[in-house]
């Protein structure tokens, strides 16, 4: 593990609550466990890592 994931995995188990801000989806599916899509600055989709991935990909290829 590369020194910035071994940060993020030592933030989230000291504070249990970390927002990242990601497109690399081996990152999001790695320390998430709920996505959170913006579309425009505004909240687009909330839920499960997999589900919010579906839509993004999904919004990305119809939207």
């Amino acid at each position: 593990m590369d020194k910035a994931r071994k940060r993020i995995q030592e933030l989230i188990e000291s504070v249990g609550i970390l927002v990242l801000s990601s497109h690399s989806e081996n990152d999001v599916r790695s320390f998430c466990n709920k996505g959170v899509v913006l579309n425009a600055g505004e909240i687009a989709f909330v839920g499960a890592v997999d589900d919010a991935y579906t839509f993004y990909v999904n919004s990305r290829k119809f939207g």
